[in-house]
């Protein structure tokens, strides 16, 4: 994971892309797959199907994302839902 994302993060979140913030959401690899390309074959998942029409098992079938960060980014996912439809 690269320093300077994780510092941009702090300092000026609004200059990452949502590349770069999926890549700091998955954090590092796994199974023969680097964190940039696990982020870059999500990111196609999320154009794809959308925010509002991914689900858990689209989540699961990005090669190198396992049940537990599939569960973390999916429960990340149906909270911001939840918080935006009972707050806005």
């Amino acid at each position: 994971m690269s320093d300077e994302i994780r510092c941009r993060i702090q300092k000026e979140p609004e200059s990452l892309n949502d590349k770069e913030l999926l890549q700091l959401i998955i954090a590092n690899g796994c199974n023969g797959c680097g964190y940039k390309e696990i982020a870059e074959s999500l990111h196609d998942k999320f154009r794809i199907l959308g925010v509002d029409e991914i689900r858990y098992r689209d989540i699961k079938s990005v090669r190198g994302i396992g049940h537990a960060k599939a569960s973390q980014i999916y429960a990340m996912l149906v909270f911001i839902k939840r918080y935006y439809r009972y707050r806005h």
